[in-house]
């Protein structure tokens, strides 16, 4: 009862966060929900029990020979990386030098792996993670040819290193204004090499990742807790709006959640069973993160900050005896991100912390408030995101609203205190850590509050996130087993599945596919796809001009959706104003005009005057508003 009620209470909690009720009643609902579920829930054994791992054996001296090695082909490799560049001489020592160190330091006789706390048969536990992940991926590639329907001013950024990339020229990092870390682009340049390089491939890569990402946090829960919490994080991270909505949008920040899910996975088992190929395999994703996103730049004091912590928790003894796989694995972390440490701080020192310090910094914008003022609303923002108001950015969420959903967000309200206050036990200050350092990207926007609190720079807390309300739901629904043991069975637990795919699923849904596209612009209406198709059906009978209008028309996100006018843009078709004077020069034959109806109607009125014989075409959405014109034309017709 005691657990009900501190759910019943959550539940009133988070409805008064999300209307914003006073803050006082949810203050009340808040401390009576925690009472009353801490209480009910404090005897139940959640976190996996680990056995102390055994004390590693000493290198050998031809084991310290070949780490020595590894150094001094990583220092050659060093020189090889100068301008940018990712050489093949530099990837070869750099691959062989990390080879070694994986081949050559392993243990005579590594160290057997511990199972999981496992609540269900195998059987069922993978049916269940297939039908999450195949849920996941419905949430991400439902629809994505056409939601978002149109390519953006990042998009184009991403196209064009893509480009580079498939032409040979392996960027160490992406220097396109304002500099972008560059592994998306690699992945997206192998994917065009089955589906070609359009916006649909930019879109989808990012969707693959995200769905790849769900049976990691499943894996990662299952480590620290049970296969049942693992279930429940990864089925909530698969409908979660937050994760979804970033997923289909194109953006290198969906790799965040994933780096900060293989880190702490690794990490958390090679703690478990001591097992030197966790620590390395660890050390690897850590430094990959390096080329994911700049908020994964938290991740490496997340890393260290979690190990101190976990230090502190009683398990110093613990780390002493894994400390050599933990130098090999910071050794094998340092290795993989060379290329890009050379980068930050010696070749590109000045564009690579450019975009980081105009956040943090006053590089581009004083401060607008005290700067401890500054910190303590962007704290209160950042907490404030999970309920109350979330990412006002209309491509990544619907604008200002919480990232979690009301049940996830119940469940939060209840599972994250219950870690909070057991968090000397299992891996819990590592999780807990993990969450707090991958929130800093957002909190120490200083100088741009405004941008408080981001969705996609805090998107490396999702892979934690999940966690405190699968913990908080498995323990309700094990306590409640105590009583009806059925809900114990794989049919109860499967059940549970089966719930909470519905209750969180729907709302998600509606949320995804039915408001978030009504705060695109022009409600999702693909006007530079269009344009780009006009350009390519009357670009062959003569010029297509297009007048511009602010906020309007990208040329670069038009000419890369053209199919056969790459070069459309380039050579002055983009018009600052109608002049008389440009059309009166023009060869004889036809050409195209395309301006915006509402706008610019004194363009598309002296057009008409230019050329009486002229035949404008409208071009309108789904609810009939005209969202360009077309304006055709002879030179022969032109009135001087």
């Amino acid at each position: 009862m005691a657990l009900i009620g501190g759910i019943g209470l959550a539940g009133l909690a988070t409805y008064a966060l999300r209307h914003r009720f006073p803050p006082w009643d949810s203050a009340i609902f808040l401390v009576g929900a925690l009472v009353l579920f801490l209480w009910g829930a404090w005897e139940e054994e959640v976190e996996f029990s680990r056995p102390a791992p055994a004390e590693e054996e000493p290198f050998s001296l031809q084991q310290w020979y070949t780490v020595a090695a590894a150094l001094f082909f990583g220092a050659l490799s060093w020189f090889a990386f100068s301008e940018n560049r990712l050489s093949r001489p530099g990837l070869l020592w750099l691959a062989l030098s990390i080879a070694a160190i994986f081949v050559a330091t392993r243990p005579r006789q590594p160290a057997p792996r511990p199972r999981p706390r496992d609540l269900l048969p195998s059987r069922v536990r993978l049916l269940a993670l297939l039908g999450i992940v195949l849920l996941g991926a419905a949430f991400r590639l439902y629809m994505l040819d056409r939601l978002p329907s149109d390519m953006f001013n990042d998009l184009t950024y991403n196209y064009r290193e893509t480009e580079q990339i498939l032409r040979g020229e392996w960027m160490i990092y992406a220097t396109g204004f304002p500099g972008r870390e560059p592994l998306l682009f690699y992945l997206t340049a192998l994917l065009a090499q089955l589906t070609g390089l359009n916006f649909y491939t930019l879109k989808l890569i990012t969707a693959l990742i995200g769905t790849a990402t769900l049976p990691v946090v499943y894996l990662l829960g299952r480590e620290a807790y049970s296969d049942l919490v693992g279930l429940l994080a990864a089925l909530l991270l698969a409908v979660a709006k937050w994760h979804v909505l970033i997923s289909r949008v194109g953006f290198r920040g969906i790799l965040t959640p994933l780096a900060v899910a293989l880190v702490a996975l690794l990490l958390l088992r090679g703690l478990r069973s001591g097992r030197r190929s966790d620590f390395l395999w660890a050390g690897f994703f850590l430094g990959l993160s390096l080329y994911t996103y700049t908020a994964a730049l938290a991740l490496f004091p997340a890393t260290f900050l979690g190990l101190a912590f976990y230090a502190l928790a009683g398990h110093a003894r613990d780390l002493w005896r894994v400390r050599r796989s933990l130098f090999l694995a910071l050794l094998v972390a340092l290795l993989v991100a060379l290329p890009m440490l050379r980068y930050m701080l010696v070749d590109g020192r000045e564009q690579f912390w450019f975009r980081p310090l105009t956040r943090v910094g006053e590089v581009e914008e004083a401060y607008p408030a005290p700067l401890g003022e500054i910190l303590l609303g962007n704290l209160l923002r950042t907490a404030g995101m999970f309920h109350i108001r979330g990412d006002v950015v209309f491509r990544v969420n619907v604008p200002e609203d919480p990232h979690l959903d009301g049940v996830a967000g119940t469940f939060f309200l209840l599972g994250l205190p219950l870690l909070l206050a057991r968090w000397r036990r299992g891996g819990n200050t590592l999780v807990l850590a993990f969450f707090v350092i991958m929130l800093l990207p957002t909190t120490l926007a200083l100088a741009f509050p405004r941008e408080v609190p981001g969705a996609v720079r805090s998107g490396g807390a999702m892979a934690t996130v999940m966690l405190f309300p699968a913990v908080a739901v498995a323990v309700l629904w094990e306590r409640l087993g105590a009583l009806f043991p059925a809900l114990r069975s794989h049919w109860g637990r499967s059940g549970l599945l089966a719930i909470l795919a519905l209750a969180s699923g729907i709302p998600n849904a509606h949320l995804c596919f039915v408001e978030y596209p009504k705060f695109l612009p022009a409600g999702n209406y693909p006007l530079y796809r269009e344009i780009a198709r006009v350009i390519d059906e009357f670009g062959d009978d003569g010029p297509v001009y297009l007048k511009s209008v602010p906020f309007w028309d990208d040329k670069d996100a038009i000419r890369l959706q053209t199919k056969e006018h790459h070069e459309w843009g380039l050579h002055g078709e983009v018009l600052t104003e109608i002049d008389r004077a440009f059309f009166a020069s023009q060869k004889a034959g036809q050409g195209a005009v395309i301006v915006n109806p509402e706008q610019d109607r004194a363009s598309l009125s002296l057009l008409q005057e230019m050329f009486p014989h002229g035949l404008t075409v409208y071009y309108r959405d789904d609810q009939g508003r005209p969202q360009f014109a077309v304006f055709l034309y002879r030179q022969d017709d032109f009135v001087p």
